[in-house]
């Protein structure tokens, strides 16, 4: 077990410390690099459904199931999402002549969901400094996938090598 956790976290070290080295070593780690993907979209859609939840009073008696439904609902939907940021990042850096790695950005863009892990501690946070409801729903999602976008187009800008030159 500690062997898995030790691999899991080294996968996610991949993706949002050393996104260079992402597409090397990536298929070299003896956990699948599915499974972690899958796990860590799984965590995400969890953490998406118990901060909606815990955002948007009032609670009722029913709200274990309500968990669970967002969590199955959220899973598939983030998948879906994956898939098509992938898609098109892959489409783009095709259109600037770069060599296509559509399934290494799509795995890239499912294993940076886990991003998404962090919108249950922002609800949290929020509701307790008073902005509850609504605005705080959106605010925490706004930053959530803040996040997620910037972890996602770093690792894009590694694994397709487009470097922005500024200056002269």
């Amino acid at each position: 077990m500690k062997l898995i956790l030790f691999h899991f976290s080294e996968i996610l070290e991949l993706v949002f410390l050393e996104p260079l080295r992402f597409a090397e070593e990536i298929y070299t780690n003896p956990l699948s690099p599915r499974v972690v993907a899958n796990t860590s979209l799984f965590l995400a859609s969890l953490s998406l459904s118990v901060g909606f939840v815990f955002v948007v009073p009032p609670y009722s008696s029913g709200y274990l199931f309500q968990i669970l439904w967002n969590t199955v609902l959220h899973f598939f939907l983030l998948s879906l999402f994956t898939k098509v940021f992938g898609a098109l990042f892959d489409a783009q850096a095709q259109s600037l002549s770069r060599k296509g790695k559509a399934s290494d950005i799509s795995l890239f863009a499912t294993l940076s969901i886990s991003s998404l892990a962090i919108y249950t501690p922002l609800a949290v946070l929020l509701t307790a400094g008073g902005l509850g409801g609504v605005s705080g729903f959106f605010l925490a999602l706004l930053l959530a996938l803040g996040f997620y976008f910037m972890v996602l187009v770093r690792g894009a800008k590694y694994l397709y090598e487009i470097y922005i030159v500024t200056g002269k």
